[in-house]
């Protein structure tokens, strides 16, 4: 007799990062969403089952609605401790993100996400780009794709024209962000040369380092060429834009999508070579008197470097099709009927 097919459920923590891998899945294989998130919670309201539960109830909520196959983007929540109260849960990593922080924070910073002990613990992980593939220590991986660019394209957003004299500034955190090193600069170089800048801080700025978040609030207050912006799906907000001021995040990879200008802020907290392995697609700025001039020529002439963006983005992701989320449902699935079937 063959196993049945297994129920799937999706497991996301609070920030807004944390969503598009759960929207990009629900369009192929719909199942409940497990949020420790009130936000989150009511974003997917009305589009799929949610249940809101504090870290120490998920293992019982999972239990009690016989999840077999949990999808999650959670290097916080352990698989071994959903497992506590559904010993049978096989769960599935996918990231959040696929950035180049080759470390993560502190003054001795640890090897990033990708060579966590925890990643281990997951039954599978679902990769998207080819480097991270390498760096992947779970040796139960498959490489799907990416699955925000799942959302790109079956979105349409690559059709929408920008909105002329628009700058988004999507920023990483903590050591990575350039924020504190070029604040003033940006908000005076796009000011200047009546440009509307919309600054969207990593979601863990606003617990880490909420300084930085009123800093720039009380800018906000005196420039009316700036606003901040928080947005539950950042392609939204990256089709209305003209050009990105990036570092080190993960919406640096987004942006090629787009095939628009890219301005790196370099700055003494991107300590690691590999970090900056993207900059050349751009251009990269390392002194504030150089911002001015940048903005205007990449504002000017778009299609400069068109061709090194669309290699960089050919060369990193996995089959840009528009179907990775079926080849994560197709793996997921492979497992469940094989390796899965005859035990732990």
């Amino acid at each position: 007799m063959s196993r049945l097919e297994p129920r799937l459920g999706y497991l996301a923590e609070s920030g807004f990062q944390h969503a598009f891998p759960v929207e990009a899945m629900l369009r192929v294989a719909p199942g409940p969403l497990f949020t420790t998130g009130q936000r989150l919670a009511e974003r997917f309201h009305g589009r799929t089952e949610v249940v809101r539960v504090g870290a120490e109830g998920l293992s019982a909520a999972l239990a009690a609605r016989g999840v077999d196959v949990l999808v999650s983007s959670s290097h916080l929540l352990p698989p071994a401790m959903l497992r506590a109260q559904a010993p049978g849960l096989r769960v599935v990593f996918v990231s959040h993100g696929e950035s180049e922080k080759t470390h993560g924070q502190g003054a001795r910073p640890q090897p990033s996400w990708q060579v966590m002990p925890v990643n281990a613990q997951f039954d599978l992980a679902l990769v998207a780009s080819h480097h991270h593939f390498q760096t992947q220590v779970n040796p139960r991986k498959e490489l799907v794709g990416y699955l925000k660019h799942d959302l790109f394209l079956h979105g349409g957003y690559g059709l929408r024209a920008p909105e002329p004299g628009w700058v988004l500034w999507a920023p990483g955190w903590g050591r990575h962000s350039s924020v504190a090193h070029w604040l003033d600069a940006v908000v005076e170089a796009t000011g200047r040369l009546g440009l509307r800048c919309l600054l969207h801080f990593h979601p863990h700025s606003h617990t880490t380092e909420p300084h930085l978040v009123q800093r720039a609030q009380a800018l906000v207050l005196r420039h009316d060429h700036l606003r901040l912006a928080q947005c539950f799906n950042v392609l939204e907000l990256m089709a209305r834009s003209a050009l990105l001021l990036g570092d080190v995040s993960s919406v640096t990879h987004d942006w090629l999508m787009f095939d628009r200008p890219l301005v790196f802020l370099d700055h003494p907290g991107l300590s690691f070579p590999d970090e900056k392995r993207l900059f050349p697609v751009g251009r990269a700025l390392r002194h504030r008197e150089e911002l001015s001039r940048a903005l205007g020529e990449e504002l000017a002439e778009p299609a400069r470097g068109s061709a090194a963006r669309r290699q960089a983005l050919a060369e990193r992701y996995f089959q840009l099709d528009g179907r990775a989320a079926e080849r994560a449902l197709e793996a997921i699935l492979r497992w469940w009927h094989g390796p899965w079937a005859k035990g732990p």
